[in-house]
């Protein structure tokens, strides 16, 4: 059933806007004006649907114009050049949708405005000037029935004076009467032919007026039925778009169902691979060794707990004093310099060991007429060495003796000690821990 078979006979314009002329005309009118705004109103709905489908054509476009899935393998490389291929695709199928609503609904819409709006204009003012020509001939008739009637009361009153008038008087009124029913006669005639000239005008606004209400009623049913095409087309239209978007999407999804991934993860491998060996680790070659091995003096200090340790007291242990001879002589040239330089090299080690001179030496420390004379003893917590600045005059005025703890070493410090004394030969100094147990070596270089 469409719009026109929807209408019944009890729906008539013709019979629906009489009553006030001007009221009726004005509602009628109105009603027009807003078929005419509503109709405007969908050719916006349709300029801007189109406007929006070449809007979202062009970013479908762009979109689908910067993705490049050349970067990917295997079978998923065919997907995502499936989803650009359909990006593209549905970038199409809006232009062609904005271009169906464009001349399947605006420009129909746009002439259908300017069709009816000059039917409406037309009766509208035939309709408009009847009115007025029929308000004006009301206004004349109303006014030439006030003048005859008041011609006829002023005949009326003149013939019913009082008697006995004197004849002069009489004769006065008598022609006063004639001329006034002369007169009233005039605005009789006057007020007749206003009287016919506006039931001729009114007869003419109804006939013209009947015209336009059915023609208006024609109008607005014609309006209607463009509406329901226009609507019906619409949905054709979009719904188009949704059987072509589902369309693109089954094709992906087949596209899909195709993929392969382990076949892609290898041909990832095979096409990216650097290699299966990850890279061997950094050794470390020391510079005096020539290997990983270290020197003792590079060696970190462990600490022993003296809790744990066997060595409940200082007192326990006496530290052993290993020596090397000398089996080179002494250089004759710095015979004379030997006690000055040695003392200066001592307590130049001394000072760099931390080394403390003590200030009663023992008197009994064994002495000997070797190259070097060394000796340890225990002093409660302190270690003490004697060095002879001379090795052949060792005599007790030579003799320095400096001492120190070997646990009261500092845990920033490195534990590991030594040095150098030149007097005519050279010695190298060792005071270190070994196996838990302090040590002090020493060796002729």
């Amino acid at each position: 059933m469409t719009a026109s078979t929807a209408t019944t006979s009890s729906a008539n314009f013709c019979n629906a806007f009489w009553g006030d002329p001007v009221a009726g005309f004005d509602a009628l009118m109105s009603r027009m004006k807003q078929g005419k705004q509503m109709t405007k109103s969908l050719l916006n709905i349709f300029k801007e649907r189109a406007q929006m489908e070449e809007e979202y054509s062009k970013k479908l476009l762009k979109l689908a114009k910067g993705f490049t899935p050349f970067e990917e393998v295997g079978t998923m490389k065919e997907t995502l050049c499936v989803l650009k291929a359909e990006l593209e695709t549905s970038a199409r199928m809006h232009t062609s949708v904005a271009n169906e609503i464009k001349s399947q609904l605006e420009v129909p819409c746009i002439e259908f405005i300017k069709l009816q709006s000059g039917v409406r204009k037309n009766f509208e003012s035939i309709i408009d000037r009847q009115l007025k020509m029929k308000s004006a001939t009301y206004t004349a008739a109303n006014k030439a029935r006030e003048k005859y009637i008041s011609k006829c009361q002023e005949v009326n009153h003149l013939m019913f004076q009082k008697p006995g008038l004197p004849p002069a008087d009489l004769e006065k009124v008598k022609a006063k009467v004639k001329k006034c029913q002369e007169q009233a006669k005039h605005y009789d005639i006057e007020y007749l032919s206003l009287v016919e000239q506006h039931n001729e005008i009114q007869k003419t606004w109804q006939e013209d007026f009947a015209i336009t209400c059915r023609e208006c009623q024609k109008l607005e049913e014609e309006r209607f039925e463009f509406f329901y095409t226009r609507l019906w087309t619409y949905a054709n239209i979009m719904s188009s778009v949704c059987v072509s978007n589902d369309e693109s999407y089954e094709r992906l999804r087949v596209s899909l169902e195709s993929c392969d991934l382990q076949k892609d993860l290898n041909i990832l491998i095979e096409s990216c691979s650097t290699g299966s060996s990850p890279p061997a680790p950094l050794e470390y070659v020391n510079f005096y060794t020539g290997s990983s091995l270290r020197p003792l003096d590079a060696l970190p200090f462990k600490r022993v707990d003296s809790a744990k340790s066997h060595i409940h007291s200082i007192s326990e242990y006496r530290p052993q004093l290993q020596t090397t001879e000398v089996v080179t002589e002494p250089k004759q040239e710095l015979e004379s310099n030997n006690t000055s330089i040695g003392k200066w090299a001592v307590n130049s080690i001394a000072g760099f060991f931390g080394l403390h001179k003590t200030q009663e030496p023992n008197s009994n420390q064994s002495r000997s007429g070797q190259n070097l004379s060394d000796a340890v003893e225990e002093k409660e917590s302190r270690v003490e060495a004697v060095i002879c600045s001379s090795p052949e005059n060792c005599s007790e005025d030579d003799q320095q003796v400096f001492e120190y703890d070997p646990f009261d070493v500092p845990e920033h410090i490195q534990v590991l000690f030594q040095g150098n004394a030149v007097w005519g030969f050279l010695i190298y100094l060792t005071i270190g821990v070994s196996d838990g147990d302090p040590q002090l070596h020493s060796r002729a270089i």
